[in-house]
């Protein structure tokens, strides 16, 4: 049998929990509940049966384009791909996760590109904690 301090950091490690606990944490927080337990009880039935609005993690399609806006202030249409990666980390993503999403920092991204980009990372943040994606 292993250390069990080893197996369990790499089990945390594995399904990213302390990112899951950052999460709802935040949820609690910024929500302010009555009702916590039941808050964290339905955030986490929701996120396990990943019924979400147009398939989208954590925001709508409204707060990723105002996110979008934020960053798109020349009104050209479109962010850098260095504008879209910090927007991202902003939003919530990792760095690594960002970094997976292989973002040309040069790249011109439209709202449209972006918000695809959104969605991916943020199903890869729920897959970390289903254990799907390393």
């Amino acid at each position: 049998m292993g250390n069990p301090r080893i197996a369990a950091e790499q089990y945390l490690k594995k399904y990213n929990i302390p990112d899951l606990f950052d999460y709802l944490l935040s949820q609690i927080v910024i929500n302010l509940p009555e009702d916590p337990w039941t808050h964290l009880s339905e955030i986490c039935e929701k996120l396990d049966s990943r019924s979400f609005q147009d398939n989208i993690p954590f925001f709508t399609r409204d707060e990723i384009n105002i996110v979008f806006s934020n960053y798109e202030v020349l009104n050209r249409g479109y962010i850098t791909g260095a504008q879209a990666k910090q927007a991202l980390k902003t939003m919530g993503l990792k760095p690594r996760i960002v970094d997976d999403l292989f973002i040309d920092d040069d790249a011109n991204l439209s709202r449209e590109e972006f918000s695809q980009y959104a969605v991916n990372g943020f199903n890869k943040r729920l897959n970390s904690w289903l254990g799907k994606y390393p």
